[in-house]
């Protein structure tokens, strides 16, 4: 829990403050960063205290509004990671005009469409889109079981996101690729070239050979740019699918759980099945700045400078 709200704190942070990351893409790190702080500042710790207590001790209206911002924040989450991949997928697939046409005002009217959409999401169970609660000995503070809504929130919340995430992994995966190998046709090309000019230069006049090496210095320097350039995309391509896995494993149980124990009557999951499930997803919002700190040099230079300045 102090790892989610640090970490997150930590990201939002340096997006604010240094220069490398003050990037419209990195808004869209900063939307989960956000979320996935409020997800451990506002929804956990109270989340902690019904399991370490056994019941609820916070009173009925408040048990209605946390378990909306619960669902809530990890909606947005989770709608922030499907935004980071598609922002990612256009990139890749579509650059020049995509790049062009991701202004900072179109860039911020996504991210208010995860959050309106997450909000749809959250709210029907505010207004009455729930079961009557069965008695109990002790108070409980349970989400919505009526199987529409459950149905309705969980392809909302995750299915639906999770399969976008994929399939454009996927897209992505399939252009990194054939852009990759483009590029080494491009350099075997040059050095073809740069050989067979230094095979003719032979039989020119000494002057036109000796202006031959002032041009191999350029096609050294276009290499090593497509070798940074093919990093980059293999080091941005990496840590986008860390992040895809780590949430599909973190939160599949819980939505497989939360959709079968609405659906299967006879099924008895129990509470610490669904807790231990619930848990592991809230834990994905700890590995998004852990996957960040190690695989990207700008933000591992950014905390470094927050925290030991």
């Amino acid at each position: 829990m102090i790892l989610i709200v640090v970490g997150n704190m930590l990201v939002c942070i340096a997006i604010a403050t240094e220069k490398a990351l003050k990037t419209v893409q990195n808004w869209f790190i900063a939307s989960l960063a956000v979320s996935d702080f409020l997800v451990g500042l506002i929804i956990m710790p109270f989340s902690l205290a019904k399991e370490v207590m056994g019941y609820w001790i916070f009173g009925r209206i408040w048990c209605e509004i946390h378990s909306a911002l619960d669902v809530f924040l990890c909606t947005a989450s989770i709608n922030s990671l499907c935004l980071i991949s598609l922002d990612r997928y256009w990139s890749v697939t579509h650059a020049v005009e995509y790049l062009r046409k991701r202004t900072p005002r179109r860039s911020l009217a996504m991210i208010c469409g995860v959050w309106v959409l997450s909000a749809i999401i959250s709210l029907p169970p505010l207004v009455g889109w729930k079961k009557p609660e069965k008695p109990s000995n002790y108070p409980e503070c349970l989400l919505s079981d009526d199987v529409g809504y459950v149905l309705y929130s969980a392809f909302g919340s995750f299915y639906v996101p999770a399969f976008v995430m994929v399939f454009v992994y996927c897209r992505i995966f399939v252009a990194a690729r054939s852009r990759a190998r483009g590029s080494e046709e491009d350099v075997s090309e040059m050095g073809e070239e740069t050989k067979n000019g230094k095979k003719k230069k032979k039989k020119k006049v000494k002057a036109q050979v000796e202006e031959a090496p002032k041009r191999q210095p350029t096609t050294e320097a276009e290499r090593h740019k497509r070798r940074i350039a093919k990093a980059k995309e293999r080091r941005a391509t990496l840590i986008l699918g860390l992040i895809m896995a780590s949430f599909i494993l973190a939160w599949l149980p819980f939505f497989v759980l939360y959709v079968l124990e609405a659906l299967c009557k006879v099924c008895d999951i129990g509470p610490t099945g669904f807790a231990v499930a619930f848990w592991l997803g809230y834990c994905n919002s700890a590995l998004n700045p852990i996957i960040y700190t190690i695989f990207n040099r700008d933000f591992r230079k950014a905390f470094r400078k927050i925290l030991f300045k």
